[in-house]
């Protein structure tokens, strides 16, 4: 990723994942409920589970798809 240091690459991925199960858990547990009121918000997280997974596998396949940046020289 530009201008990102090195050790911290392994966040992108851990973050994306995190953001994407609570939100997942949210609208498992909106979508559960008898009250119509309530069972309507799993709609707002439906539409934000989508938007962000779309978001993940985008970013994950420019990840993968762009080229390799060459090694640097460690500074010890």
């Amino acid at each position: 990723m530009a201008s990102v240091p090195e050790p911290l690459t392994w966040l992108y991925p851990v973050t994306g994942g995190l953001v994407i199960a609570v939100i997942a858990y949210a609208w498992v547990t909106l979508a559960g409920p008898p009250c119509k009121h309530v069972a309507s918000l799993a709609w707002l997280y439906a539409g934000l589970l989508v938007v962000f997974f779309a978001g993940s596998v985008a970013g994950n396949v420019l990840v993968i798809t762009r080229p390799p940046t060459p090694m640097k020289p460690s500074k010890s």
